[in-house]
């Protein structure tokens, strides 16, 4: 009987049922036995595996001596004499270094238990190839990995921890004598070889000692990746090192994410301390710990539209693009000198010639940081009517279009800003287009709100064609200027296509501007020149013209919402009578319906609830519990729907509130308030085209919550997905917390519109140049 049939069938890697110590790793009849293999497969892959054993041996033994010639003194000694920091400085340079010792001497004494039993077996046994053969296809040293490799997290400490190490060191031995004498000391102690590797830097030699546990995790997988080219397949062996070392990647993956957010900290909280603070730099937040740095190349050239170039430094964070210039040097914009404030003028002109131009901060941010969102990369000049005219094309640039930004231009009026960057390198400029266009792609998978295509132009949606949408059903109903268009069935919730002919068709006298749908009382509500009109939904909808039940609401209308307020569902419908304007607000509820004509004309009315006439233009309307609050250039106005007169009628805001008194907004006449949300209990978000911020239900000021400027857009459209506050600009969808006030998402939207919202399921329609796209929060 082949005596390595059955030398491994059972598990005999525990270090419990082999006594042997890692002073016993040298074994000559293991040496005999590698030798007299045959040549070929197995013996490489043997060979492979004694590499595996021996490296393991030296890493055990030199753990424990690092653990003997550091570790111990400092822990039993006054070197480090406060008892509390001991401890800290010991976890913080040393980490688990017992436990990585623990489990580093137990895979250990497991190879060695397979030695053993290889000398055991071959003990007064014949050696023909057959059984040296057998026996080395018999041992499985993927089976000892998998045993331990659950235990390898510690290793993620010292990848995670090893610079922080360093510097504890480096500050420690600064700052004690006895310290620095000690490390001194011990170097003399060490093998010849550590000798060698810390002489080249003795003030970090105890760190760069730890570093090599995390080169010894690396070799693991290098080791056996090895094996596994040796290994037959098929084999048991085989299936246990492949898992092994996708264990082992999988490990290494997380530790080098840990080492790359521990480094791009470090790299963020030392630009955060040589860059001028400014209003720029308090937006990137540096000192986020979950910002990252995402590449860099250093320097690169600016070209200005003049055609002049600048010297600049250019980072990708997570959420912006960001320029970097030199304080002292020459601004590009205006050929002046920065100053130590970061800004150019006559004082920096002065100091400059004075030879004095002196920042403590190293660097300034030109510009401003470019959301990444709002980002587009042309490694050529981009289209025509895309570029200026007075910048340049040549083949060491690449564009960078900033939606987020407009400049004027003499030839075009303005448009959004193209930053055009030159780099001699070409893998460099592809470089920047690759980590760009990766970065946004991670950010959408990652972003709150999804952005769905509904219907392309080529479908019969037409952007520029497409005045209002609304939903009836599971369809889209599509509004143009003289028509009401039906999608196809689910166009509400999928990409498809309008019918080719109107359900509703107007005269050409009568322009469509807004529509909208009350299901529950079966009505299609659309406004045509400045008339308000009510039709039979389920009449449209079936194209039966006989019984749409054409009713004219209200004269003049130049928009309507609909909402509940008073515990009833409402229209509001405002309008510009010309001396004024005028809201109503009616019950569209058929039971309180008024019967207007004579005998068999009679038809149903429906009810006006309240009318009122207010002084200023109306810019948007918003629905409480029992009032409806009206914007207007004076700020929010609510009118109650009980009380009337001077009672029924009064500001949103607290006009004795000091907090709002110092922001500027109480008694101005310019005001452009857009919307306004219950964002929290009792707590109230107010969205003016320039900034928003919260008051109380008392109309106070809260004070400590978020502020918005909206990027200074001036946003025209707000909707609210709690928790986000959507602002929507002329090419832009912005995304923000409204916890915390930071802008967590940018759509790039050319020529947006809202046309519809349904907030009771978080989803908006749009149209932009692509046609009408379906806006919602990601569930």
């Amino acid at each position: 009987m082949d005596p390595s049939a059955n030398l491994f069938r059972e598990s005999t890697t525990s270090s419990s049922v082999v006594n042997v110590s890692a002073e016993d790793a040298d074994n000559p009849e293991w040496a005999r036995f590698l030798s007299r293999i045959p040549p070929g497969n197995a013996q490489k892959r043997m060979f492979h595996i004694d590499e595996i054993i021996k490296n393991q041996n030296n890493f055990v033994n030199d753990l424990k001596a690092l653990l003997n010639t550091y570790y111990t003194p400092l822990a039993s000694t006054g070197i480090l004499p406060d008892e509390q920091v001991r401890y800290k400085f010991l976890w913080d340079v040393f980490g688990p270094i017992h436990d990585i010792i623990e489990v580093g001497d137990r895979m250990l004494l497991d190879m060695m238990g397979m030695q053993t039993l290889v000398v055991e077996t071959l003990q007064g046994q014949p050696h023909g190839d057959d059984i040296l053969l057998g026996i080395a296809e018999s041992i499985r040293i993927g089976e000892v990995f998998l045993q331990n490799v659950q235990d390898f997290g510690s290793f993620t400490f010292y990848a995670e921890s090893n610079q922080e190490a360093k510097d504890i060191v480096l500050a420690e031995m600064r700052r004690n004598e006895l310290f620095r004498a000690f490390i001194e000391l011990r170097l003399t102690s060490l093998s010849s070889k550590l000798q060698k590797q810390m002489q080249r830097s003795r003030s970090v030699s105890l760190v760069d000692h730890l570093t090599s546990i995390i080169k010894r995790f690396s070799d693991y997988k290098l080791n056996l990746e090895s094996v596994l080219k040796r290994t037959p397949t098929g084999t048991q062996d085989h299936d246990d090192v492949e898992k092994a070392i996708a264990e082992i990647a999988r490990i290494a993956k997380e530790m080098n994410e840990v080492t790359k957010l521990k480094g791009d900290q470090r790299k963020l909280k030392y630009m955060h301390g040589t860059i001028t603070p400014d209003e720029n730099l308090r937006a990137l937040n540096l000192l986020d710990p979950t910002r990252r740095h995402i590449y860099e190349t250093t320097p690169i050239e600016y070209v200005k539209r003049s055609g002049r170039t600048h010297q600049i430094e250019l980072h990708l964070l997570d959420n912006y693009l960001v320029m970097l210039l030199k304080s002292g040097t020459d601004n590009p914009d205006e050929g002046d000198v920065l100053s130590p404030t970061g800004a150019a003028g006559a004082g920096a002109d002065l100091g400059a010639a004075a030879g004095r131009s002196r920042s403590r901060f190293l660097k300034t941010i030109y510009k401003k940081p470019i959301h990444i969102d709002n980002i587009k990369v042309y490694l050529h000049k981009p289209a025509r009517g895309e570029l200026t005219h007075t910048q340049t094309q040549d083949n060491l640039s690449f564009y960078v279009r900033d939606f987020g930004s407009v400049e004027a231009d003499g030839l075009h009026g303005s448009s959004q800003t193209i930053h055009q960057f030159r780099h001699t390198i070409p893998i460099t400029r592809e470089n920047w287009q690759k980590k760009i266009e990766q970065l946004q792609t991670s950010r959408a998978a990652a972003c709150p709100l999804a952005n769905n295509l509904m219907m392309e132009p080529g479908s019969g949606s037409r952007a520029s064609d497409v005045v209002s949408v609304s939903v009836a059903g599971d369809r889209l109903l599509v509004a143009k200027t003289h028509g009401i268009y039906l999608g196809l069935a689910k166009s509400a919730q999928m990409k498809t296509y309008l019918m080719e002919s109107p359900v509703l068709a107007l005269p050409e006298s009568e322009d469509i501007s807004q529509i909208d749908v009350i299901e529950r009382w079966d009505l299609l509500l659309v406004l045509a020149g400045q008339a308000l009109y009510s039709y039979s939904l389920s009449a449209v909808l079936n194209k039966d013209q006989q019984k749409w039940g054409q009713r004219r609401i209200a004269k003049p209308v130049s928009f309507f919402r609909i909402g509940v307020c008073d515990e009833k569902l409402l229209i509001c419908a405002v309008g510009n009578t010309g001396l004024r304007w005028q809201m109503k607000l009616f019950d569209p509820n058929p039971a309180v319906a008024s019967k207007k004509g004579f005998f068999g004309s009679k038809s149903l009315e429906m009810h006006l609830h309240k009318d009122i006439f207010i002084p200023t233009p109306v810019t948007s309307i918003d629905f409480l519990k029992l009032r409806v609050v009206i914007g207007t250039c004076r700020g929010f106005e609510m009118v109650h729907m009980k009380l009337v007169g001077a009672d029924g009628n009064a500001p949103l805001l607290d006009g004795t509130d000091l907090a709002l008194k110092a922001k500027g907004v109480l008694g101005r006449e310019d005001l452009t308030p857009q919307a306004m949300f219950r964002t929290r209990e009792e707590m109230f978000l107010l969205c003016f085209q320039d900034e928003g911020f919260y008051v109380n239900k008392n109309g106070r000021l809260a004070v400590g919550h978020p502020e918005f400027k909206w990027r200074n857009l001036k946003p025209t459209k707000f909707v609210y997905f709690a928790p986000y506050i959507v602002a929507i600009s002329e090419h832009l969808v912005d995304v923000f917390d409204t916890l915390t006030g930071a802008l967590v998402q940018s759509i790039i939207a050319e020529n947006v519109r809202v046309m519809h919202v349904l907030p009771e399921r978080d989803i908006m329609y749009v149209t932009d140049t692509s046609g009408i796209r379906m806006i919602c929060l990601k569930k």
